[in-house]
């Protein structure tokens, strides 16, 4: 069974990078537009692959058949010697995708996320930044041609979002924090659920938390279980907007109110409450260690869920959507 499973998806693979190469080369081919700079070229290379991409008939959910598609349209198109190289990552919209980074992380790291970051059809980068760090702005400068730099004070990841939200002026955003390296691959699943409709979209960590059993962990992943369940949305396990990467619309943004962000949990709960569509991916990569705010960030995510637990009660009622079997108040009013 296995082995015909994977008989049936290689040559499925084969068959879309195949399908790509043939379509890239034919729209370097037929390509009229003048020189432009590599970062226009990206973005020109991405409008003439989304066209593509609409009319192949390539299942919207798969991620096997996209990758490999989009690998080889940047082959094909390569091939014309009209991309100077080969690691650009296509998306498959052509709205605007601005990222915003809480710049935590040390001037190296900085440096591996903007190199992947440079793969992708961004239209801003708003980088935030905890005070002056002449090294960490330079080497933002050099690393990045469209990076925008903000200084924020003190240094609180939330507080960051809330700044850079705020500052885009795109039709997606994407955050990511300092603790941590994001491939460039590994953005496109976010974007991929946005272009099929979802407002927001989180990574699955909270998943994660629910193969330990409930004695290994910690409060605040059963807490926000505790909240997507009484959300009516157990599936996300104890998903929220506190971890990174997650991406958003403008306009689910905009709806929530910046400002919110700055509390992660209560963004989420509004979210949630307002109907939004939210939706998980998975995102494997390797975190980093690295040193956080005066406030412990534990205390302080809990006292936002508790905020949080507060605006559901208020929306809902004192019992939520738990019904009261075992109390006979009918008795103890007659009895008054």
């Amino acid at each position: 069974m296995g082995n015909r499973k994977k008989q049936n998806t290689v040559p499925a693979s084969i068959k879309w990078r195949k399908w790509g190469f043939n379509q890239g080369l034919a729209d370097a081919y037929n390509d009229k537009s003048v020189a432009i700079d590599k970062h226009d070229l990206l973005f020109h290379v991405n409008r003439l692959w989304v066209l593509r991409l609409q009319s192949s008939g390539m299942p919207k959910h798969l991620l096997s058949p996209y990758y490999a598609a989009a690998r080889g349209y940047i082959q094909g198109y390569y091939r014309a010697g009209i991309i100077p190289q080969e690691d650009f990552m296509l998306i498959p919209t052509n709205k605007t995708v601005g990222v915003i980074i809480s710049m935590q992380m040390d001037e190296k790291l900085a440096y591996k996320q903007l190199i992947q970051l440079a793969k992708l059809p961004l239209h801003q980068i708003i980088c935030i930044v905890s005070g002056s760090n002449e090294q960490l702005t330079q080497v933002i400068r050099q690393s990045s041609a469209i990076a925008q730099i903000y200084n924020n004070e003190p240094h609180i990841p939330e507080s960051s979002r809330t700044v850079g939200a705020r500052l885009a002026k795109s039709d997606i955003l994407l955050f990511l924090d300092g603790k941590s390296v994001v491939p460039a691959k590994k953005l496109l699943p976010y974007l991929m659920e946005i272009t099929n409709g979802a407002d927001i979209v989180l990574n699955d960590n909270g998943l994660k938390a629910q193969v330990k059993p409930f004695y290994q962990r910690n409060m605040l992943e059963v807490t926000n279980e505790f909240i997507n369940y009484c959300l009516g949305r157990p599936e996300l396990g104890s998903s929220s907007l506190e971890e990174t990467p997650h991406a958003m619309t403008r306009s689910a943004c905009e709806l929530i109110n910046p400002s919110n962000l700055v509390v992660p949990s209560q963004a989420y709960m509004m979210a949630m409450l307002r109907g939004l569509d939210i939706r998980l991916v998975r995102t494997n990569y390797a975190k980093i260690k690295v040193k956080d705010s005066q406030i412990p960030p534990f205390n302080r995510e809990l006292h936002d869920q508790m905020e949080a637990l507060r605006l559901l009660i208020q929306a809902r009622g004192n019992r939520l959507q738990f019904e009261d079997i075992l109390r006979m108040r009918e008795y103890a009013k007659e009895s008054i």
